[in-house]
């Protein structure tokens, strides 16, 4: 996606994906942009991670 590209490209090391699955699961999921790997997290493992 054109996101991720620009991700890619300003070398942005995360990407936060808030959607409708993630808004009902409660859980908001993470992109190490390096690795490509992808998990769920709460909101508050989010920040601190990003810390």
């Amino acid at each position: 996606s054109k996101n991720l590209q620009y991700a890619n490209t300003y070398e942005i090391p995360y990407v936060l994906f808030v959607g409708q699955r993630e808004l009902e699961e409660g859980k908001l999921k993470l992109r190490d942009m390096k690795s490509g790997k992808e998990e769920g997290f709460s909101v508050k493992e989010v920040i601190k991670r990003l810390k």
